[in-house]
């Protein structure tokens, strides 16, 4: 389901990026996606560990519905989220600071949330109930708070009605463009590195701690730490940019 899932969300990623570069509103190109899916990205999130009254291949079918779900959700949200960036600002060391405020948050955030989770699930019901569900589905709602605060405290400069936005390229071109580039080359290729050492690692930690170790609990503690060492790094990789 996980690889699936996978696959299906690198197809999207270049269409909604397509889509959201096409887009022109009195709101600016990206901010109307994300406030636009923020709500239900959030229902299938907390979809995603719902407990459904069921057994085999029903079970299996659900999990990848609902991951399906939150795969195209997240990309509708994520892909503007991280566009925004570059929109708001020319400025490369603006640009760098603002990514590095960006990744200090969402590594305070993983901290909140690998130290919460487990917590809030064992409250709510554990396991045997649906914990996990409710657990996810409060961190849901204070997910779409942030994006509305992201859309309401933003601003993406006016698009000037010229001619380039009838010389914009299709897509071909714009895939076209990438042969020959080689800085787009060492960017993909560091980028999918570090993409498969991280979710090789945080797909696995918790199965690993609970099946191998037999203690669950304690990958709240790797999960923690994890982000304590993006916390320390990001600040010296900014002044280093």
């Amino acid at each position: 389901i996980l690889m699936a899932a996978s696959i299906y969300d690198a197809l999207t990623d270049p269409v909604m990026g397509t889509l959201a570069d096409r887009t022109r509103t009195r709101w600016g190109r990206y901010r109307p996606w994300i406030i636009a899916g923020s709500i239900p990205l959030a229902l299938s999130f907390a979809a995603m560990f719902w407990k459904p009254g069921m057994e085999g291949t029903a079970v299996a079918a659900v999990a990848l519905f609902a991951h399906l779900a939150f795969r195209t959700f997240y990309t509708v949200v994520s892909i503007p989220y991280t566009a925004l960036t570059a929109r708001i600002t020319d400025s490369s060391s603006e640009r760098s600071s603002l990514a590095g405020y960006r990744m200090v948050s969402a590594n305070l955030a993983g901290l909140t949330t690998s130290a919460s989770f487990l917590w809030m699930a064992n409250r709510f019901g554990g396991a045997e109930g649906n914990g996990y569900f409710y657990a996810a589905s409060v961190l849901a709602v204070i997910a779409t708070l942030t994006y509305g605060v992201t859309f309401a405290a933003t601003f993406e400069p006016v698009d000037k009605p010229d001619s380039a936005v009838a010389q914009r390229p299709s897509f071909a071109a714009l895939v076209r463009a990438t042969k020959g580039n080689r800085a787009f080359y060492v960017v993909m290729i560091c980028t999918l590195c570090a993409a498969m050492v991280s979710i090789s690692f945080n797909k696995s930690l918790i199965y690993y701690f609970k099946y191998v170790i037999g203690d669950e609990g304690a990958s709240t503690y790797a999960l923690a730490a994890g982000a304590m060492a993006g916390l320390a790094i990001i600040p010296i990789w900014v002044w280093f940019s």
